[in-house]
């Protein structure tokens, strides 16, 4: 037999720990009901020191939430979603995947089959780096338009 104490303090916690439980499972729940949106993207992140990719995660992170899809019907992926440095273990840590190669015609159409351009970082930083290192390492002179 359970005494009165115990019933007392299981009528307190009982209804407690279906709050816990039940209001994550219905938001998890109503989550999965939502219908997925058709959503294309260019993110410009031309500084990304690492494989986090912290200034443009959060974008994706929206995104995934809000159920906004590539053309496939996937999620965005963070880690090669985007344009500028793409970090890796090679000798020069990384390369360059930017808009500059493309002529303009090319770049009218890319932008014009996105739907959403988000500016993550623009400054390069990695790119001045690579620059300054060359400038140092190297015996003829190099001039630097910007």
């Amino acid at each position: 037999m359970i005494s009165e104490e115990s019933k007392i303090f299981l009528n307190r916690i009982v209804p407690l720990v279906l709050l816990l439980v039940f209001i994550p499972l219905i938001s998890f729940i109503v989550w999965i009901l939502y219908p997925r949106q058709e959503l294309e993207i260019l993110v410009i992140d031309k500084t990304v020191p690492n494989f986090k990719c912290q200034e443009h995660k959060s974008i994706f992170w929206i995104l995934e939430h809000l159920k906004f899809t590539d053309k496939k019907g996937e999620f965005h992926d963070y880690k090669t979603g985007y344009v500028g440095f793409h970090p890796d273990e090679s000798k020069t840590y990384g390369h360059f995947d930017d808009l500059s190669g493309l002529s303009s015609s090319e770049l009218k159409e890319k932008v014009a089959a996105v739907d959403l351009i988000y500016f993550a970082d623009t400054f390069s930083f990695y790119h001045l780096l690579g620059i300054i290192f060359s400038l140092l390492w190297s015996k003829s002179k190099i001039t630097i338009d910007f």
